[in-house]
């Protein structure tokens, strides 16, 4: 049956159409396949981690090759080496891998020139040095040296962006102008002054602050030693390394120029400061403590990073000790935490009502204490903008 003369065109335009929509489709790219690495014993060490911000610091652990270097454990190489690496050396290296990545120093790293099978070839001893060799290159190790009266605290208001903000910060409660202002004018230097500083340390469990018989016990000690906590609430394993077993030497990042905060004990000279801990996404019920820090050495972390360049510093400004001695314990309060990244560096709520427990303390540091914290007690939450958090609000904490 042959076909009319509009049907021959119809069946041209059909066949013009198809050969158009095959040629698109051969011309359009393919989207490449992200490949996994090959587990290799010729592998360097800075492949078994692969960095991703978009899931980092949650996932310090992730590696595909754990199942790889299981299965090579009790095997020879060429030189009859017995081939070994544990579960938590692997975590070890890949936490400090993550750092040297995270801190832009992994090309500079033994890492990157050091093989899986040398790795696994070496004692558990030099396996230690090799990581913390890598620990050294991306972070810098200070001293608790400065006393009280010689640290850094401002006298000046509030500004909206990069100048260190004053100790006693209050939200304003009136009329126009930025979010909060200069708090207890009479007191230029309520930091220096009284040597009343502020932190976050233990989360409420089952109606019990988990910290609180520990403080009481021991005082306030770098959570560097609290095995449990890096690896569950900041997904490291540090056990047996530098980082861990000098906790004379309070260690800084050598891009950000932030604190370490585990390796010492971290103070903010402000109330409002220490409620960003113990983590910008902690969500939850927490004890907000007040120390005493006079006679006390410390590394001054704020002044360390205003002598940076490009706005290093955390505005609340931080201090750092060795430990805090249960006797410089003023006392403790509950505070909520919840999180809204879209809006700010954090989020907090001081209920109405609340009261500090106190365990010393002059009363004039008590006295200061319980003006500050009535000043932030609110039915609601405060949400505080990244603008008050880091000057650099590109600076994030690790």
């Amino acid at each position: 049956m042959s076909l009319s003369l509009a049907e021959q065109l119809a069946a041209n335009k059909k066949k013009i159409a198809d050969a158009k929509q095959q040629t698109a489709i051969k011309s359009t790219p393919l989207v490449p396949i992200e490949k996994k690495p090959v587990p290799s014993m010729a592998s360097l060490l800075t492949e078994i981690y692969r960095h991703n911000p978009a899931t980092w610091p949650n996932e310090r652990y992730w590696t595909e090759y754990f199942d790889f270097i299981k299965s090579k454990n009790g095997s020879r190489d060429g030189s009859f080496n017995t081939l070994s690496m544990s579960e938590d050396m692997v975590r070890r290296l890949v936490t400090a891998l993550s750092y040297a990545y995270k801190e832009n120093v992994i090309n500079q790293c033994v890492a990157k020139t050091f093989k899986l099978s040398q790795f696994m070839g070496l004692s558990e001893a030099f396996q230690f040095q090799i990581i913390d060799k890598i620990w050294d290159i991306c972070t810098m190790a200070k001293t608790y040296s400065t006393a009280l009266n010689a640290m850094e605290e401002t006298t000046g208001d509030v500004e909206e962006k990069t100048t260190p903000l004053p100790s006693s910060l209050h939200p304003r409660t009136g009329g126009a102008g930025l979010p909060y202002v200069r708090g207890n004018v009479n007191i230029p230097t309520p930091f220096k002054t009284l040597g009343v500083g502020f932190r976050i340390d233990g989360e409420v469990k089952g109606g019990i602050l988990e910290s609180l018989a520990r403080i009481t016990t021991a005082g306030i000690t770098a959570q560097v030693l609290n095995a449990a906590f890096m690896r569950t609430v900041r997904h490291m394993e540090v056990t047996g390394t530098t980082i861990a077993l000098n906790t004379q030497a309070p260690r800084v990042y050598v891009e950000s120029q932030d604190l370490f905060n585990e390796t010492g004990v971290c103070v903010s000279r402000s109330l409002f400061g220490a409620t960003a801990f113990p983590l910008r996404e902690s969500v939850g019920s927490f004890g907000l403590w007040a120390v005493d820090v006079t006679g006390l050495l410390g590394f001054d972390t704020e002044k360390h990073q205003l002598a940076q360049s490009g706005n290093k510093n955390w505005r609340p400004g931080e201090k750092a000790y060795q430990s805090i001695p249960k006797n410089k314990v003023i006392g403790y309060v509950i505070i909520e935490r919840s999180n809204d990244t879209a809006k700010g560096g954090w989020k907090f709520k001081i209920p109405q009502g609340s009261t500090w427990t106190f365990l010393g303390g002059s009363k004039d540091q008590q006295d200061y204490c319980t003006r500050e914290l009535a000043a932030w007690a609110s039915p609601t939450d405060y949400i505080v903008e990244g603008k008050y958090d880091f000057a650099d609000e590109k600076v994030v904490q690790k």
